[in-house]
């Protein structure tokens, strides 16, 4: 309300002679227009007329007390900062981390109830589908909340990988890569190993022999 009625400069007008119409009332002098000038003769009596302007309304305390409440609403859900009120240059990497890592704590501690209660859901849509009361080995797999690069994450799976921590699967799971996607690159990878085998024999890996009875 301040900003639409406050900040646009109200002028005035002295010596000014107000014309009426034929009711006796007060007709507007000028048409405010960005592209119209105003231009009176003398007044009544010879008088002058003289313009001038009263300054427009301040709008710095609203922004600041909005800026206040947006800061508060920052402390009260773990929400960082500069989700909210972007200024200047964007944090680095690590100033991300730091500023999200209460949004973070408070993602992790939801996803167990509700993870748990999707699967329940998933199970109920099964026994309602048809599907016989039978244990579903099901479980609800969540993204990393924290924001991190590619780059971090990518060495971060591939040290775990060549040291023995986690299968080339998981490794792939770290990277974002889908079921389906995991699927088909064993498959094109199964199918290099066969390739290679066949240009190169000399070089494949023998197989190991069998242990007798």
């Amino acid at each position: 309300m301040g900003g639409y009625f406050g900040a646009h400069k109200q002028r005035w007008a002295v010596g000014l002679t107000i014309m009426e119409d034929q009711h006796g009332k007060p007709i507007e002098p000028f048409d405010v227009d960005i592209g119209k000038l105003w231009v009176a003769t003398a007044g009544a009596n010879g008088q002058e007329v003289k313009f001038g302007e009263f300054s427009q309304t301040d709008l710095a305390g609203y922004i600041s007390a909005i800026d206040q409440k947006v800061q508060h609403l920052a402390v009260v859900t773990r929400m960082p900062k500069h989700y909210l009120l972007p200024t200047g240059q964007e944090p680095s990497g690590d100033a991300i981390q730091s500023a999200e890592a209460g949004l973070v704590k408070k993602v992790e501690r939801k996803q167990r109830p509700f993870g748990e209660g999707l699967e329940e859901a998933m199970r109920l849509a099964r026994r309602f589908g048809g599907e016989p009361d039978s244990p579903v080995d099901s479980e609800i797999v969540w993204a990393d909340p924290q924001t991190e690069s590619a780059a971090t994450i990518t060495d971060a799976a591939i040290k775990q990988f060549a040291g023995g921590l986690i299968p080339w699967e998981a490794a792939l799971e770290k990277l974002g890569y889908t079921q389906t996607q995991i699927r088909r690159f064993s498959t094109m990878r199964a199918g290099d190993a066969l390739l290679s085998e066949l240009l190169n024999p000399q070089q494949a890996t023998p197989a190991p022999p069998l242990e007798r009875a």
